[in-house]
């Protein structure tokens, strides 16, 4: 599906799911080269930078967040950038991108730097809302994290177990999307500041700007939930510690008793006190004792 807007001098072409028909339109009418109209027709796992002499190809991965599966997806968009012209082109329905366009139909755009502008200032702008979008996403993990804290200082040690290693997946992925920006960015820079001419070296840098925000958003989570994740496994540990701790006494306490209670019940001639009128309760007595003398023993020993 192919959706053109014109925007002041330039157009921006938003290609989701193209078809060959498409892709052939488009490289007719802007003269994008055979090998990028190939790379639009189907997603490629590996981002890029190449530089024509006519445009720039760039190739960038986003996670999204699904919060009906409760998983962080990868998402690809492709970009063509020319002196008149951006397209995107997009395998999946990236919501960011949508809200974009609409913007600009509705010619909501007066944040934009320049009365006439080229496709250079139209990327930055993308990618100032595709990275605000992410700051978002990024704000959903930062509340989990801040309800994970909540409970694991309530008690539910074990129950957090596994919500915090889930909040920990959604940063790996996230992180794991993420990280080929840094190279592909410094790579567009040189690219752009030698298609655009040197004016365009601020918007160039804030790009990577933008990106370097949400980076460090990111690594703070990271940190935090390490630390959070320790503290899980210090307070469960010490719990699990307490409960060993009291069954062990208990199985020391209730062993004596066991061992008495085993000694005189064998039938035996010459059992001692098992014939006297009041044997039963002289046996239970020295049960009691032995109890006794283990739990002051425990005691001085501060087991307890």
């Amino acid at each position: 599906m192919i959706q053109k807007i014109a925007f002041k001098n330039l157009d921006w072409i938003d290609l989701e799911s193209p078809t060959r028909a498409d892709i052939d339109e488009i490289r007719t009418e802007y003269g994008i080269h055979d090998f990028v109209a190939n790379e639009l027709h189907k997603p490629t796992l590996k981002p890029r930078v190449d530089f024509y002499d006519h445009h720039i190809y760039c190739i960038l991965h986003f996670p999204i967040f699904d919060s009906i599966a409760n998983r962080i997806h990868t998402r690809e968009i492709d970009f063509v950038l020319g002196k008149k012209f951006l397209i995107t082109a997009h395998y999946e329905d990236i919501s960011p991108l949508h809200e974009l366009a609409d913007i600009f139909k509705l010619g909501e755009n007066d944040e934009y730097p320049h009365p006439k502008t080229h496709a250079g200032y139209l990327f930055f702008y993308i990618m100032q809302h595709l990275y605000s979008s992410l700051e978002k996403e990024l704000s959903i993990i930062g509340n989990e994290i801040e309800h994970a804290e909540d409970d694991v200082f309530r008690g539910k040690e074990r129950e957090m177990v596994q919500y915090l290693s889930v909040i920990g997946r959604h940063i790996l992925d996230f992180a794991r999307t993420l990280k080929s920006h840094r190279e592909i960015l410094l790579s567009f820079e040189s690219a752009s500041i030698k298609f655009f001419g040197s004016e365009y070296a601020h918007y160039a840098s804030a790009v990577s700007a933008e990106y370097y925000k949400i980076w460090n958003a990111l690594e703070t989570h990271k940190e935090i939930l390490h630390d959070l994740r320790s503290t899980n496994d210090s307070l469960l540990t010490t719990k699990t510690n307490e409960t060993i701790k009291f069954l062990t006494i208990m199985a020391f306490i209730t062993f004596p008793l066991t061992l008495i209670a085993g000694i005189f019940g064998m039938n035996t001639a010459h059992t001692p006190f098992v014939d006297e009128e009041f044997g039963f309760w002289i046996i239970v007595g020295i049960m009691c004792l032995s109890t006794v003398i283990f739990f002051s023993f425990f005691k001085y020993r501060k087991w307890l």
